[in-house]
């Protein structure tokens, strides 16, 4: 009998071990995969050639953000965004032909502040856009634009800054997103 239950006992302390219940109590610390957030990962079947369309608003150059190898088209005009369409809005972007990035919130974002890819099937603080070839020369609009386009969606729960960085190899750009303000305090 004492045998028999010897096995009950390890199941037990296993168990206890597993849920975190082991050794004096202590849990065992997060691994660092665990701690970094999940990420969108595009690929470049996800992007789309840009048309005339895309540039269809005449003072595109002024109110789109260059980061890097990273174009977010007309994200100026989001400061004029009212507050009724806040929610989901979406943003045309652009990355450099051959070059990958990281686009991310900052931590002083809003914690229900989130990036969702077209179609939305997750919200995350972190995108992940491929290198991908450039546009065919023959299917360009602009014939010296190759940049491939990806649809993107910043989840914004209200008016507000919106941090944001750009990480293109070992360099990042950091930029205050301003969503249905016009002045954000300093930093």
């Amino acid at each position: 009998m004492l045998s028999a239950s010897r096995p009950a006992i390890g199941a037990a302390a296993l168990a206890a071990v597993v849920a975190g219940c082991g050794d004096r109590g202590h849990r065992a610390p997060a691994s660092a995969a665990a701690a970094e957030p999940a990420a969108i990962r595009l690929t470049c079947d996800d992007s789309w050639i840009p048309n005339r369309r895309t540039f269809a608003a005449r003072e595109r150059r002024r109110n789109s953000i260059r980061l890097g190898p990273l174009t977010l088209l007309n994200a100026r005009r989001l400061r004029w965004a009212p507050d009724d369409v806040l929610g989901e809005l979406k943003i045309r972007t652009l990355m450099r032909p051959g070059a990958s990035a990281r686009l991310s919130l900052e931590p002083t974002a809003p914690a229900r502040a989130a990036f969702a890819a077209v179609p939305i099937t997750a919200r995350r603080r972190v995108v992940e856009f491929p290198g991908c070839v450039p546009v065919p020369a023959d299917q360009r609009t602009f014939p010296d634009l190759g940049d491939r386009g990806f649809p993107l969606i910043l989840a914004a729960p209200g008016p507000g800054c919106y941090d944001i960085a750009v990480t293109a190899g070992a360099t990042t750009i950091r930029h205050r997103l301003k969503v249905g303000v016009r002045r954000c305090a300093a930093a």
